[in-house]
């Protein structure tokens, strides 16, 4: 039988496996290949966003998910906020602008309560290309709900995303301290490119 310290041991390396993965996952290269429309907003300030869908067409009613991405255009270090911890308490209420065959589109749906102050953990930092994400292929949720935002028109929709950081959003939760304490990470507003998804008609019930 493996005796206790065997076990410790390889509880530790499972553990250590596990952190390299998350953090291979958390960092990566362009997954365009994987997703619909591989494009990328402006960059402003060395970042830039896209947005990618898993694919163009939709039923009605049926969810739209999405991959967010964020990009390091320069090769010095930026520090930003993972995406995930910012769309954790956003849930569907997404910064998205969506417009449709009656003009623009509104969030009507639920609102989140923010979470916990997080800590200095929820920032990395990105150089030379490296991107961070939040998606499907991040194992994240991020998703539309067509009855949030008023998409249950058939016909086209455009849809963008716009990621905003401002000077007194750039903090972190410090337990030494017992405090906020300000972090020097990119604070700006970028656009997304824009994607566009097609609702269909519904079918006539019988």
């Amino acid at each position: 039988m493996m005796s206790r310290w065997s076990k410790l041991v390889l509880t530790v390396l499972a553990v250590g496996f596990l952190f390299l993965v998350s953090v291979h996952l958390s960092k990566a290269k362009d997954p365009a290949p994987l997703k619909h429309n591989p494009r990328w907003g402006e960059a402003v300030s060395g970042l830039s966003c896209s947005i990618r869908t898993d694919k163009t067409d939709y039923a009605p009613g049926e969810d739209i998910l999405i991959d967010f991405l964020l990009r390091s255009n320069i090769e010095v270090p930026t520090t930003v906020i993972r995406p995930w911890i910012r769309m954790s308490y956003l849930g569907t209420a997404l910064p998205l602008e969506i417009t449709g065959p009656k003009g623009r589109c509104r969030y009507t749906g639920p609102v989140l309560t923010p979470p916990p102050p997080y800590g200095r953990s929820a920032y990395v930092e990105l150089t030379g290309g490296e991107i961070i994400g939040a998606s499907s292929v991040f194992d994240r949720s991020v998703r539309i709900v067509p009855k949030y935002w008023s998409m249950l028109e058939p016909g086209e929709y455009s849809v963008r995303y716009k990621f905003i950081r401002r000077r007194v959003d750039n903090e972190y939760w410090d337990d030494r301290q017992r405090k906020m304490v300000p972090i020097t990470a990119w604070r700006g507003e970028i656009a997304s490119n824009t994607v566009t998804v097609r609702i269909g008609q519904k079918k006539n019930e019988d």
